[in-house]
This record gives C-alpha cells, sequence and structure tokens, in this order.
C-alpha cells in the first residue's frame, strides 16, 4: 500500500489490492471473497481448504495475523463461507472463500 502525498491530501493507492482481487476472480469466478493477511497464516489455513467457517470462527483462528484493512477497504469475512484455497507468498496470504 502506498500514500501519494498531495499538497492537500493524502490518497491511498488501492490499486494492488483491486489487480490481487481481478486475479483472483478470473481463477475462481467472480462471487468470491479475499481476506489478505500475513504469509504466516497460511500454515494455519490450508489444512481447513473445504471447510465452512463462520465469522467468529475465522477471528479466533486468525484474528492476530489478518490486517484489519487492505487498500482502505475493511478486510474480514462476514458471512458463513467456505474456504477454497490459500495463496501465500513471502509477505502476504490470501483466503479465499465463496459464501454459502
Amino acid at each position: 500500500m502506498m500514500l501519494h502525498h498531495n499538497p492537500d491530501e493524502f490518497m491511498q493507492d488501492s490499486s494492488g489490492r483491486e489487480q490481487t482481487i481481478a486475479r483472483i476472480r478470473f481463477q475462481y469466478g467472480e462471487s468470491i471473497t479475499v481476506i489478505k493477511g500475513k504469509s504466516c497464516a497460511s500454515l494455519t489455513g490450508e489444512p481447513l481448504i473445504g471447510r465452512v467457517i463462520g465469522c467468529t470462527d475465522f477471528e479466533s483462528f486468525f484474528g492476530d495475523v489478518i490486517y484489519p484493512d487492505w487498500g482502505g477497504v475493511q478486510n474480514n469475512l462476514t458471512q458463513l463461507s467456505q474456504l477454497l484455497a490459500v495463496e501465500s507468498n513471502k509477505a502476504s496470504c490470501y483466503f479465499i472463500f465463496q459464501t454459502i
């Protein structure tokens, strides 16, 4: 995430978020939810692929490793969903959910 300085205001650049979500939607379909966390979250997330997870369970399992917002947008699970996949790299982890 980058902040661009304008003499009158700060603007948040969310293009990285938008590009990531577009790529993941191309792979998994339009009706998915993507939650971003720290890369270490993949160790806990991968065994849960295929499971249905509620908001409270998600917060219990991953609360400390999920970023509260991503590109200025709230970053949390809001509905009962099935975990379809987990993608990770050195810096981040992406949880791909399908709402039930």
